[in-house]
Order: C-alpha cells, then sequence, then structure tokens
C-alpha cells in the first residue's frame, strides 16, 4: 500500500514539473511580432468622360488636398 502512495506522490510531483516547466518555457518560445514599413502610396487618378481637364494634366488642388489629408 505504501508503494502505491509513493508513486502516486511521485506522479503529481513529476506532473507538476513538468506543467512548471511549460508553464516557464512557453514565454521564451512565444514569437515576437514585427512588420515591414508601409510602402509609399501610389494614386492613379482619371476624371469623368464630361468632366474638363485640369491645369497642366495634373489632378485638381482640392481633390489632392483631400487624398493627402486622409493619407496622412
Amino acid at each position: 500500500m505504501k508503494t502505491h502512495r509513493a508513486a502516486r506522490l511521485v506522479g503529481l510531483g513529476a506532473s507538476a514539473l513538468v506543467t512548471a516547466a511549460g508553464l516557464l518555457a512557453a514565454p521564451a518560445a512565444t514569437p515576437v511580432a514585427s512588420a515591414d514599413d508601409c510602402p509609399d502610396v501610389e494614386v492613379i487618378f482619371a476624371r469623368g468622360t464630361n468632366e474638363p481637364p485640369a491645369w497642366a494634366g495634373l489632378a485638381t488642388p482640392s481633390w489632392t488636398r483631400c487624398v493627402s489629408r486622409r493619407a496622412g
């Protein structure tokens, strides 16, 4: 009977040791998140069929300001 109790205590101790080791090793194995820098933004502008062309073929200043503000 004492052998059964000793084996049970050894089993509980071993499982506690494995659990503690797993909990301590988990943070060390967690990968660190990282990301590349965001690429520059390229905007392609097209006017409607019936809209007059902008000066020098460029987008209108109000449209350019609006997009610049939203892009940050």
